[in-house]
This record gives structure tokens, C-alpha cells and sequence, in this order.
């Protein structure tokens, strides 16, 4: 019994080593490449003969025993090796892809981002070569995953701003979501390519991940939270105390625009705003201008003028006063501005950007479907 196991040990051993230098050929892009199924044989012939000599030697002075410990032993080796090979094989992956994504040390920003503009989108390449190995079903996991992951670590880093505990909760829910998403995915994939996954993209690799991110928005800003990456790296969120971020998202429930939006979702659109100050008689924004802000009046008056085309003449409109909202509607459509507004006295405005508010709705169906709703129901009332 002893010489069978042996033997089947030393031939598993054997044939792994084959396998696993066959394997990175395969990948291997140095010259050198070819040397990787020489040194396999080499490396098998080698086993072979070493553990015939030793079966000499060990059948010749001691029973089973020995000659079972010594296979053991050879096969040890063996795995030792191939777990080697495996993880530079790993590693080498692992730099292909972040040289893909532009990620190679010395590498300017600049740089990087016209090979990305040149090159294509960086995640889609790397999945194109991973089909080769695990299949377009899984290739379809594969995207699905790195995307749920993105979004995690995203609404994690979330976690750490000073918010509400009605928003915390909100972003905590929605983690459990991805997380549940994330085990049936990983499920599905099986142990080996999710091993596979971990290493090539460690969760601890913040750089990476980051650009991971940014490739994904930058392939379908829908896939994720864009507008919390904004955040992150705007550092706009430290701008308001908790207090202040739930006042303000309790005066846009009172908007129109915003009437059918949660008041956790206003919360979290309410970190994108800025405050801003105009001195008397400044021009706030011209007749035709693009439209690219909502105003909050916090403190003065704005008013509104209309110049005719007819007679190039300025006509008066209104005044609107501390607690109103100016500009409400190029949040959604961005047309030119109407009408130029102006500065009276010191004016203190809260400024959400259309930019901000565009990449909030792009990532989450329900403040879309809250706009939908808000539309269909103005139609509904003109028509």
C-alpha cells in the first residue's frame, strides 16, 4: 500500500509541476517565455528521479513507512513550489492590470489620463482578457461583482462623514444590500475564481480601487455612486454641521421639484451645496446665461429683471427674498437662464450645481423616478 500511495504522489507532483509552468506560459509576455514547459519537464524528470533513487535506498534497509514519509516529504516540496509559481503568476496579473489602468509607478495623472483616453476603458480590457479564462457567464459575474464592490467600499467611506443617523442607517441598508448581492455572486463564481478576484483586486488597495471606481464611472456613470466619489474627493461634505445638512434638506421637501424625494436622499444631495456671498449690485447671473445652479436665499434680496429685445430695456420682475429659491428648474433641464438676477444689499445664497445634482440622480432610480413623477405631474396640470 505504501508503494502505491508513494507512487501516486510522486506522479501527482510531477504532473502539477507540468500543469502549472504549461499555465504561465500561457500568460507569461517576457521573451523568455518559452522556458517555463522546458522547465516543467525538467522539473517533473527531476522528481521522478530523485524518487526512484530513494526508493532504492529506503527498500533496501526500512519498510513502508519510510518509503511513504519520503513521498510525503517529496510532495510537500512540490506544493511548495507550485504555491510559488502560483503566487508570482498572481502578482504578474496583478501589475498587468494596473498597467492597463494606468496605475505604473512614475506614471503622471495627466499621463495616465490621456492613455485612458487613448487606450480605451481599462476595466473592459482586463475582463477581455480574463474571458479567455473563465468564460463570458463569468465575465458577466465578474462585472456585476466589481461593481458591487465599488459601491461598498464608496458608501463605507460614506460612513465617515458627520451625518445624521437617519442617513448612516440609509447607507448601512444599502451596504447589506450589496453585501447579500456580493455572496450570491461570489457563489456563483466558485472558490477559484473568487480566490482569483481577491488577489488580483485586494479590497485593502485603496489606489487601486479608486480607479477601479473611476474606470467604472467613467464606462456607466449609472453602474455607481458617482456623486459620492464627488464627495470624497471635493471634501465638500465637511462643510455643514448634521444639524444644518437636516434643515436644509427639510427646506427642499418643501420645494415642488422636490415634494416626491425621500428626506434621506435630500440629506445626502444637501452635502454637494455650497454657500456663497455677493456684495451689493452684483450680477448674480445674466439674462442667457447657462443655467447651472439652484439659489437658496439664506440672507437679502435678489430681483429679477427681463431686458426686451425690442427696446433693449430692463423690465422689472420680482423680488425674491431671504427663504426662496432661485433657478429651481435648471437643475433639470439647463437651459439659458430667463431672466438676469441682481444683488440687493449683501447676499448670502446656498448653491446647489446641476453638475452635482445630475451625477446624485445617475446612481439612484428613485430620485429619477421622483423627477418622472414631478414632470408627469406638471404635464398632467398644463395639458
Amino acid at each position: 500500500i505504501s508503494r502505491v500511495l508513494s507512487t501516486s504522489l510522486m506522479h501527482a507532483t510531477a504532473s502539477a509541476m507540468i500543469g502549472i509552468l504549461f499555465g504561465r506560459y500561457r500568460r507569461a509576455t517576457s521573451q523568455n517565455k518559452r522556458i517555463f514547459p522546458i522547465l516543467g519537464v525538467l522539473l517533473a524528470i527531476m522528481v521522478h528521479t530523485i524518487y526512484n533513487a530513494g526508493l532504492i535506498q529506503i527498500e533496501g534497509y526500512s519498510d513502508g513507512r519510510f518509503l511513504l514519509l519520503f513521498a510525503i516529504t517529496l510532495g510537500f516540496s512540490g506544493s511548495a513550489f507550485i504555491a510559488f509559481v502560483m503566487n508570482q503568476g498572481i502578482q504578474e496579473e496583478k501589475r498587468r492590470f494596473e498597467q492597463t489602468l494606468g496605475l505604473e509607478v512614475g506614471v503622471s495623472a495627466g499621463e495616465r489620463k490621456a492613455v485612458q483616453r487613448l487606450g480605451g476603458n481599462g476595466i473592459e480590457q482586463i475582463l477581455g482578457e480574463m474571458k479567455d479564462f473563465f468564460g463570458q457567464e463569468n465575465i458577466t459575474l465578474i462585472r456585476r461583482l466589481l461593481v458591487v464592490q465599488a459601491n461598498i467600499g464608496i458608501l463605507q467611506n460614506n460612513l465617515k462623514s458627520q451625518v445624521s443617523d437617519r442617513l448612516k442607517r440609509a447607507w448601512q441598508e444599502e451596504i447589506a444590500d450589496y453585501q447579500r448581492e456580493n455572496d450570491e455572486i461570489r457563489t456563483q463564481l466558485g472558490v477559484y475564481v473568487t480566490s482569483f478576484m481577491r488577489r488580483v483586486f485586494p479590497a485593502e488597495d485603496q489606489t487601486l480601487w479608486d480607479t477601479v471606481n473611476a474606470e467604472l464611472a467613467d464606462y456607466d456613470p449609472t453602474l455607481v455612486h458617482t456623486f459620492d466619489m464627488f464627495m470624497r474627493v471635493s471634501e465638500l461634505a465637511e462643510t455643514f454641521t448634521v444639524e444644518q445638512l437636516s434643515a436644509m434638506a427639510e427646506r427642499l421637501s418643501h420645494m415642488e421639484i422636490f415634494r416626491n424625494v425621500s428626506l434621506t436622499n435630500l440629506e445626502n444631495l444637501c452635502r454637494a451645496i455650497v454657500v456663497e456671498t455677493y456684495p451689493d449690485g452684483t450680477v448674480i447671473f445674466n439674462q442667457g446665461a447657462t443655467g447651472d445652479s439652484m439659489y437658496m436665499i439664506e440672507e437679502g434680496n435678489i430681483n429679477a429683471f427681463v431686458t426686451s429685445h425690442r427696446d433693449s430695456e430692463d423690465k422689472f420682475l420680482r423680488t425674491f427674498r431671504a427663504g426662496d429659491v432661485v433657478g429651481e428648474f435648471s437643475l433639470l433641464d439647463g437651459q439659458p437662464r430667463s431672466a438676469r438676477a441682481l444683488a440687493v444689499g449683501e447676499v448670502k445664497v446656498l448653491v446647489l450645481k446641476r453638475q452635482a445634482f445630475m451625477m446624485f440622480m445617475q446612481s439612484r432610480p428613485q430620485v429619477v423616478l421622483a423627477m418622472l413623477q414631478y414632470l408627469a405631474e406638471k404635464l398632467r396640470y398644463t395639458t
